[in-house]
C-alpha cells in the first residue's frame, strides 16, 4: 500500500515529502536508532505500520528535462532532471493513502514568483540584487502564476473526488511547517503509530529552517541550483510566512482573488 504525497506548487511539498519519507522508507531500517530501546508497544505499533505503507513522492516522471541545471562548480547547464509530476493528475488505486498539503495561494504565488526571479542573473552593475522581487515584478508575474496556481488546485480537487475519504489526509502548511510535533502527532493518529523522540529529534535538527536555509546555501545561489537526492533548490526557503497582506498592493489583489477564489475558500476551511 503506497502514500501518495500531492500538492499544488510551493505547498511546503519538499519539507513534508522528506519527512514522510523518513518515518515510513528510512527510518525502519536506519543505524541511526537501536529500535531495542523502544517500548514493546511503541515499537510493534511504529514497524507494523511501515510495513504497511511506502511513501511515494509524485516528483518525477519518465520525460528528462535536459540541461535545466546550473552547476556550482562550472556555472554551466549541465545533466537535467525529471519532470515534476506530483502537481498533475494521476488515478490512484483506492486503497492507497492520498496526501495533500494547503498553503495560502497568495503566499504560494509570492513564493513561486520569489523563485522564479532568483534566476535572473544580476545586473553586473548592481550584484547586490534583492532576493526578494519588486512589488512590478510581482505584478507582471501575478495573474500567470495565479492561473497555474488554479490549475493544479482544480487537479487537486478532481483527485480529492475521486479517491475515498478515509483514505485522504489534508494539511494546512501553516500549521506544520514551524511545528514539527503538530505533524508528528498528527500523523500518529492518522497512521495509529507512535513516532518515538529519537526520530523527532533527528527530523526537527535535519529540516528545521535554520538546517535547510544552510543546507540550500550548499546546493547554489539560484532556484536554478538543485540536490537530486533531497529535492532541494538553491534559495529554495526564505521565510515560509510569506504575509500576503503585507506585500501585496490592493491593485494586484484585484487581479489574482478572483482567480483564487475557490482555492482560498478551500485553505480557509481547513
Amino acid at each position: 500500500m503506497e502514500i501518495i504525497q500531492k500538492g499544488v506548487m510551493r505547498s511546503g511539498n519538499v519539507l513534508l515529502r522528506l519527512i514522510l519519507n523518513h518515518i515510513f522508507n528510512e527510518a525502519p531500517n536506519s543505524e541511526k536508532y537501536n529500535l531495542n530501546n523502544f517500548t514493546d508497544i511503541d515499537k510493534r505499533a511504529f514497524l507494523n505500520t511501515v510495513s504497511q505503507y511506502k511513501h511515494s513522492y509524485r516528483f518525477f516522471s519518465e520525460e528528462a528535462m535536459v540541461g535545466h541545471i546550473i552547476s556550482k562548480t562550472t556555472g554551466k547547464k549541465e545533466g537535467g532532471y525529471l519532470n515534476p509530476k506530483m502537481h498533475s493528475y494521476e488515478k490512484l488505486e483506492k486503497n492507497n493513502i492520498l496526501i495533500i498539503p494547503w498553503r495560502d495561494p497568495r503566499d504560494n504565488m509570492i513564493s513561486f514568483i520569489r523563485t522564479e526571479y532568483s534566476k535572473i542573473p544580476p545586473n553586473p552593475m548592481f550584484p547586490w540584487k534583492n532576493k526578494f522581487p519588486t512589488l512590478d515584478y510581482i505584478k507582471q508575474s501575478c495573474k500567470k502564476t495565479a492561473e497555474e496556481q488554479i490549475e493544479q488546485f482544480n487537479i487537486m480537487i478532481k483527485m480529492l473526488k475521486e479517491h475515498p475519504k478515509n483514505n485522504t489526509l489534508e494539511l494546512k502548511y501553516e500549521n506544520y511547517h514551524n511545528d514539527f510535533d503538530y505533524l508528528f502527532n498528527l500523523l500518529e493518529e492518522y497512521f495509529k503509530i507512535k513516532i518515538v523522540v529519537d526520530i523527532r529529534d533527528y527530523l526537527k535538527a535535519q529540516f528545521n529552517k535554520e538546517s535547510t536555509t544552510q543546507f540550500q546555501k550548499r546546493v547554489g545561489d539560484t532556484f536554478n541550483n538543485f540536490c537530486n537526492k533531497s529535492h532541494v533548490h538553491g534559495e529554495h526557503v526564505y521565510k515560509g510566512d510569506n504575509k500576503w497582506n503585507e506585500i501585496l498592493t490592493p491593485e494586484i489583489l484585484d487581479i489574482i482573488n478572483p482567480i483564487l477564489d475557490p482555492y482560498i475558500k478551500k485553505w480557509e476551511s481547513l
